[in-house]
């Protein structure tokens, strides 16, 4: 069995790299940092005519956690969350044909 013997690596000679020592008080904050207000954003889920009426919720998990919103109603969140929320639905409109075809039926995808 082969070994590798590892060689020191040499230093160019020259002037020594100059140690600062942090004092441990410096590094502790002593005031919380201000946060800062996120803008808000007031919108409204539109209703989905293929539900019933007491059945109007918008639900989805994001990072965990389990969102369900009242459709028709104007509710007003953080511009992050929004931006989320819209995309999904935007991204839930834009259905292939093909795929709308199986959903919510007893058909299969695969033979």
């Amino acid at each position: 069995m082969a070994t590798t013997k590892k060689t020191p690596t040499k230093k160019a000679p020259g002037r020594p790299a100059k140690k600062t020592a942090v004092q441990i008080e410096d590094a502790i904050p002593t005031k919380p940092e201000p946060v800062k207000p996120e803008e808000t954003v007031s919108y409204v889920i539109p209703r989905d005519p293929s539900l019933s009426s007491g059945d109007q919720f918008f639900e989805w998990c994001l990072n965990g956690i389990n969102y369900r919103f009242k459709r028709g109603e104007v509710l007003t969140h953080p511009r992050s969350l929004y931006d989320a929320i819209s995309q999904k639905l935007r991204d839930r409109e834009k259905v292939s044909p093909f795929i709308a075809e199986f959903q919510n039926t007893s058909k299969k995808l695969m033979n």
